[in-house]
């Protein structure tokens, strides 16, 4: 269920969002990608560091790559966000192009953002997951 489970659950929660942020249902395909890519990626069995921040990476890519140009096209390259705005400030005041400022402050954004919930994903699973079989071997245990 990975892929699908995580496209459906981006899919699901920008809607959610989109009903309050209305300029947000444009930005759906990063949710949903960004799901796709969890669901085949992170690891499953094991906590593996190493590949949940390449995944990480790659979503943060992917969620660059789609969300600047919708950046540029309904905030001027700015991200909503109060330290990629401030990043693109910065850098535009000293005479880069818009196109380069909206991809560092998206960039300042999104690589933080995907590694930080990618972990705590994968930290969340493997914990539910630990505590699912300690209650499964004690419920086995007491009906014994």
């Amino acid at each position: 269920f990975g892929p699908v489970a995580g496209g459906a659950t981006g899919l699901m929660s920008n809607l959610i969002i989109s009903v309050f942020y209305p300029q947000q249902f444009f930005y759906t395909i990063i949710s949903v990608t960004d799901g796709i890519i969890a669901g085949l990626l992170l690891p499953k069995k094991s906590f593996d560091l190493f590949q949940t921040f390449l995944t990480a990476a790659l979503a943060a890519i992917l969620s660059i790559t789609f969300a600047t140009p919708l950046n540029l096209i309904f905030s001027g390259g700015y991200t909503n966000n109060m330290w990629g705005d401030a990043l693109f400030d910065m850098v535009h005041q000293n005479g880069f192009p818009t196109t380069l400022c909206a991809v560092l402050g998206e960039s300042f954004v999104s690589i933080p953002d995907k590694a930080l919930t990618m972990l705590v994903a994968v930290v969340a699973v493997h914990l539910f997951a630990k505590f699912y079989r300690i209650f499964k071997k004690n419920q086995k245990e007491d009906s014994v």
